[in-house]
């Protein structure tokens, strides 16, 4: 009897651990999309799997299924916390921004394991802990395939050291520490061939904060350009060397990967960005970088749109350059019927729906179509209306394109639409393009044109016409 008691405690007590220990695996939702998390456990593998994950149709959707939930925030340690930070599986994303100490904050603002990870006063030692463990030198040597991306998870981890958002890192013994890590990171990798200069990119970047944090001066390794608008308007530009063929695998099959809702069309490359695809590689214009901004916002960019070769307009269907301006994204109009090209920063050019990729507001955004401009001819001989025949008299014409690739050209025609001047009934001089000086030799009815035109293609992008009527009683 006393054994049968024993068994029944002894079962009783495996059920209770069993049910203790047991995992829940009814996944929590929001909406009808399939959260990262269990009841106590912590895996993104329950949203990464491709027939959940493909579900998302916006970043929003991606950020939110990955947050941890709150009850299980606070009981992680700082090292745990640290490690899920860097398993993020967005933590690509800051490849996609044109400037990667923004895409970082960004990355960081969308994941609440960052905004936890603030708060914990050891935050800077065990983020060091990571770094110090890094074999810089055989980073690449045991990679089998590119969805481990080593390479971006370097340049992750490095882009969180140099963010700003970590505050203690920049104080006390903990600055020292990564003066020096940084320092062996950057030697370690100017030994080894296979990292490229956007990999000591990054450690430039952090050098710069750390002598920001020590009031030292840094200068910029980019080499500046300046290319030009089709109307020959100068845009500033850079020159940035390309990653390396590690990099760029990784950064495609993280693309491929993340995004399996976007087509992948060319490879990842640090040499141009979603700017320059769009308002000056799509035209014909060379490879470079293209920040929006200069000095304010867009003031760079806002050249392409500005008494240039393309104007806003309410209408998509019209539409062939797209501008996200809350995202600092630019895209052109896909051949694909409801689809759009961009390039994703450092990560690779893509086909996609207008609101899906790596970038949040997607649904805000400008549409741009060619511009036709419509000039203002006007006589600067007061009542031209009335001009006597045979007298010189002055024409200017205004609202016209203007630029180095424009040219304007006069012409005059009468009562039949024939060219007056080849007829002889007109004298046309043109002074500095934008006036001409024109003699009427007869009476008729003429009309005076000027078209605006960009050279070599001589595609006609602006018109201007006055009508000039002279008769008998004018002589």
């Amino acid at each position: 009897m006393k054994k049968f008691i024993y068994i029944i405690a002894l079962l009783f007590l495996l059920v209770a651990c069993n049910e203790e220990l047991q995992i829940d695996t009814k996944q929590p939702t929001i909406g009808n999309k399939t959260r990262a998390f269990t009841s106590q456990t912590f895996s993104f593998d329950s949203v990464t799997k491709p027939e959940i994950w493909k579900t998302f149709q916006t970043l929003e959707e991606m950020q939110s299924a990955c947050q941890i939930p709150d009850d299980v925030l606070p009981n992680l340690s700082t090292e745990e916390l640290v490690q899920i930070c860097m398993d993020y599986p967005l933590f690509g994303n800051y490849l996609a921004y044109d400037n990667e100490t923004f895409g970082i904050k960004k990355v960081m603002a969308g994941f609440n394991g960052f905004t936890e990870l603030k708060k914990r006063t050891d935050a800077a030692e065990k983020l060091l802990d990571i770094y110090a463990n890094v074999n810089v030198t055989t980073l690449n040597e045991d990679r089998e395939n590119a969805e481990t991306y080593p390479n971006l998870k370097l340049g992750y981890l490095e882009m969180i050291l140099c963010s700003g958002e970590i505050e203690s890192l920049y104080q006390g013994e903990a600055l020292q520490r990564l003066e020096n890590l940084q320092a062996q990171k950057l030697t370690e990798k100017q030994l080894t061939n296979s990292h490229s200069a956007s990999s000591l990119k990054h450690s430039q970047l952090l050098k710069q904060k750390i002598n920001e944090a020590k009031n030292v001066s840094t200068t910029s390794t980019a080499t500046s350009i300046t290319i030009y608008t089709k109307y020959g308007n100068p845009v500033d530009a850079l020159n940035i060397s390309e990653m390396s063929s590690q990099e760029i695998e990784e950064s495609n099959s993280y693309a491929i990967s993340h995004y399996p809702n976007a087509t992948f069309i060319s490879n990842a490359s640090a040499t141009y960005n979603c700017h320059s695809y769009a308002w000056n590689i799509s035209d014909g214009g060379s490879r470079c970088w293209i920040n929006a901004a200069k000095k304010l916002t867009y003031d760079n960019l806002m050249k392409y749109w500005t008494n240039d070769y393309y104007i806003q307009t309410s209408n998509e269907n019209n539409a062939t350059k797209i501008f996200y301006y809350r995202s600092d994204h630019s895209a052109i109009k896909s051949s694909v019927a409801g689809m759009y090209e961009s390039k994703w920063g450092r990560l690779p050019l893509m086909r996609h729906a207008p609101n899906y990729g790596p970038y949040n507001n997607m649904d805000t955004r400008y549409y741009y179509t060619k511009a036709f401009h419509n000039g203002i001819i006007s006589c600067n001989e007061g009542n031209c209306g009335v001009t006597k025949l045979n007298k010189r008299t002055s024409h200017s014409v205004k609202k016209m394109p203007s630029g180095s690739n424009i040219i304007l050209e006069w012409s005059v025609i009468d009562g039949k639409e024939e060219d007056a001047v080849e007829k002889g009934m007109v004298i046309l001089e043109v002074f500095d393009e934008k006036t001409a000086f024109i003699t009427f030799k007869e009476p008729n009815l003429y009309t005076v044109i000027c078209n605006a035109y960009i050279k070599n293609t001589y595609d006609c992008v602006g018109h201007a016409e006055y009508q000039q009527p002279l008769t008998d009683k004018d002589i």
